[in-house]
């Protein structure tokens, strides 16, 4: 029997043009004619989803905005300033780095990833090229080692490697040994540099430092054990029930 070469789910038109299945459908007055694959499972699938993305008002899965990358930048940039509320700091940092990416498409203009690897040097195409065809981010593909390469499979496995800690791992671990000894939060609120340099517009106050206060149980049960020695109202023998209910809650 002859496959079908289209089919229809509500407001998506399915096409086969050669091996490959195209969804046709209208948004926002635009006609929108994105390429799926050569499954017709996945292509009505997705026509499903995106029919039913369409009746409720949402922007359909395929559906994108062509900009360019400077645009994308500052969105992003806007994004994390005025969403996310990230501090001074990490908006320098994200806007110092990719101003790198813009720099360089300057100088070796690229319309696609195969012009991008083709301009690469020598050291940072076999980075470039993981980066672009596994999806892997950067923080992942600098912890890779050659035991995490299946040659069977042509796969790379990323595996967790808590002792090669990063400078981020570092400032929470500092958060946390702040926290432990006492040292009062204002205090350590000037030291990890989230004190507030806008009037507060930003999140670098106390509730910054605290993001990156990781408070351990133990901890925890001292600081309560401790208020109710000072209330009078019990005892370190009286206080241990507290630290196994901690414990359980946190486990």
């Amino acid at each position: 029997m002859p496959q079908k070469k289209s089919f229809r789910i509500g407001r998506v038109r399915g096409d086969l043009r050669g091996r490959v299945w195209y969804l046709t459908y209208h948004e926002q007055g635009q006609r929108q004619r994105p390429r799926v694959g050569p499954s017709l499972d996945e292509a009505r699938q997705t026509a499903a989803q995106i029919n039913g993305q369409l009746e409720s008002g949402q922007t359909a899965l395929l559906t994108f905005d062509r900009i360019g990358i400077d645009e994308l930048r500052c969105r992003w940039l806007d994004y994390h300033e005025h969403v996310r509320r990230s501090s001074l700091q990490t908006l320098r940092r994200y806007r110092t780095a990719t101003q790198h990416l813009i720099d360089f498409l300057n100088r070796s203009p690229v319309r696609s990833v195969a012009e991008l690897l083709a301009a690469a040097d020598e050291w940072l195409f076999p980075i470039a090229a993981t980066l672009a065809f596994t999806r892997m981010r950067p923080g992942e593909v600098v912890h890779l080692f050659v035991e995490n390469f299946d040659r069977d499979e042509g796969l790379p496995h990323v595996r967790c490697r808590p002792e090669l800690a990063t400078p981020k791992t570092f400032r929470h671990l500092f958060a946390a040994t702040q926290q432990q000894r006492r040292v009062d939060p204002l205090l350590c609120n000037l030291l990890m540099g989230h004190t507030p340099e806008d009037g507060g517009k930003h999140r670098t106050g106390p509730g910054m430092t605290a993001v990156h206060t990781h408070t351990r149980v133990e901890t925890l049960w001292q600081r309560h054990a401790a208020t109710l020695m000072r209330a009078g109202r019990g005892s370190s023998g009286a206080a241990r029930p507290l630290k196994s209910r901690t414990h359980h809650r946190l486990a």
